[in-house]
């Protein structure tokens, strides 16, 4: 695998500076790494100059994943960094094996890396050439991905940290296929078949990474994965495990959310992060550039000739353009000394709810008007005025809609799919209002999240504040009731 690849007037980084550069790495670059393959009469290391092509997953100063080029040939290379660095390639290698003894498909090991100071410690992976991460709505894809589940767990080993991106899918005609990738989630028993309850918990938690409207294809899912383990697909038995492997993926995906929501607001891949004593500022990071920089600083200069939207005591509504994006600016006003002081002794102020609620929404796949940055303004613990930036998810609401030319079928349904969301979500909105439902087309979208919370049995209270919108349209009214009921929403009249 030695040689000097293509395009060695590439930048050069060593150990340190790869560090030091955080997430500011070049687009392309080289590394300089001592290979050592793997098997039986394997050759001494040899030095490779290796091309880092594409970026896939970077934690800084920890791990790096990269599409590269060794020798002209397309590998992957999967880079460990820091102190344990030694355990975490050791770990990598073991789950591999396993997953490659127990039959699965996944990337054969090539070698082994590392650097000349041995900071850097990695492994070469083949590349599945037009491979692409499993699509949450393919069922086929999904159930192929259970169906390889089902071959580890009657290895008798589990995969720790199931995510879509750990199954790649590739498309070769007649010839589909389905591989689970990152060896470092793999656990490994006794050698002996999972048993029920541990592989209905581990199938559950892919599962639980759909969304929650697709959670009626559960039976579908598990009955390929009953198949391939010779567990009967029909009958009682059957509809025992269905029923746990429901009641598991809700569980899975509540501690899924939780666990995205607290990444929601810090530093880290998604996000951008930045707090000091005079303000908290976090923003999703694909769209941090220069105008967000201003807006943090001076978040009032978007302001001088926006579109006022809503002018309230609590809060004032904009439509403003920051850089060439046009967003939503929902400012949350101080109204005096009092509420201030409130404020500063709540523990989630309602701006900061709003932003999780919306990425929560956006995580489940819920249409929304997604937040894209959150500024609170701070003199130490004393928090001000705050102001959320939002995508712009259009000017008419449901009631403007329903007043001009009336409600589409496929509006009115849009409507029914939302609140079946929340159901399969076990979340309650809490002001169903019609202006909190905005339309785009045949699109329909939930905004105005200050009040959502987890909490299933709080939806029939906000499906009846709903159809109090159209005491004018009883006819309108009566067709969503109907849609509701149809759809096994609880509706109470």
């Amino acid at each position: 695998m030695s040689g000097t690849p293509a395009g060695s007037e590439l930048p050069s980084l060593k150990p340190n500076e790869l560090v030091a550069r955080g997430r500011a790495l070049p687009a392309r670059f080289l590394l300089t790494l001592q290979v050592m393959s793997l098997g039986e009469g394997a050759a001494k290391p040899e030095t490779s100059v290796v091309r880092v092509d594409q970026v896939l997953r970077l934690l800084p100063g920890r791990r790096l994943v990269a599409r590269v080029e060794v020798a002209g040939k397309p590998l992957l290379l999967k880079l460990f960094l820091g102190s344990g660095s030694h355990r975490y390639r050791r770990r990598e290698i073991k789950g591999c094996r396993v997953l490659a003894a127990a039959g699965v498909n996944t990337p054969r090991v090539l070698a082994e890396v590392a650097d000349s100071e041995g900071q850097m410690l990695g492994i070469l992976f083949e590349f599945i050439e037009s491979a692409l991460p499993v699509v949450d709505n393919q069922l086929d894809q999904v159930v192929a991905a259970a169906v390889e589940m089902a071959g580890l767990h009657d290895f008798g080993a589990w995969h720790g940290d199931l995510h879509l991106d750990n199954f790649l899918h590739q498309d070769e005609g007649d010839d589909d296929r389905i591989y689970l990738v990152d060896g470092d989630g793999v656990r490994a028993g006794r050698r002996r078949p999972l048993d029920i309850a541990a592989s209905i918990e581990n199938l559950a938690v892919l599962c639980a990474q759909r969304r929650p409207l697709l959670d009626g294809q559960l039976n579908e899912v598990l009955g390929a994965y009953a198949q391939a383990r010779g567990w009967p697909a029909v009958g009682r038995e059957f509809a025992a495990r269905l029923a746990a492997l429901g009641k598991a993926t809700h569980r899975q995906r509540r501690r899924r959310v939780r666990r995205y929501l607290r990444k929601t607001q810090r530093d880290c891949s998604e996000f951008y992060c930045r707090r000091d004593l005079r303000r908290y500022f976090v923003c999703l990071r694909e769209g941090m550039n220069d105008a967000f920089e201003r807006f943090a600083r001076e978040p009032e200069y978007y302001f001088e000739g926006a579109e006022i939207l809503k002018d309230g005591n609590s809060a004032t509504v904009f439509r403003t353009r920051i850089g060439e994006r046009v967003c939503i600016v929902k400012r949350y006003n101080i109204k005096g000394f009092w509420h201030g002081l409130r404020r500063i002794f709540k523990p989630r102020a309602r701006f900061r709810l709003a932003w999780c609620n919306g990425q929560r929404l956006h995580f489940l796949g819920i249409p929304t008007a997604r937040p894209v940055a959150l500024l609170e303004r701070r003199i130490g613990p004393l928090r001000g005025v705050a102001y959320l930036v939002m995508e712009d998810a259009g000017r008419e609401d449901l009631s403007g809609r329903a007043s001009g030319g009336g409600l589409s079928d496929e509006q009115v349904a849009g409507v029914v799919r939302l609140f079946s969301a929340l159901k399969a979500a076990g979340l309650t909105h809490g002001d169903t209002k019609a202006s909190n439902f905005l339309v785009s087309q045949n699109q329909v979208a939930l905004v105005d999240l200050d009040a959502m919370h987890e909490d299933v049995a709080g939806l029939a209270r906000d499906i009846d504040r709903f159809l109090a919108n159209w005491p004018d349209q009883p006819e309108l009214r009566e067709r969503f009731r109907l849609r509701f009921v149809e759809a096994r929403l609880p509706v109470l009249d």
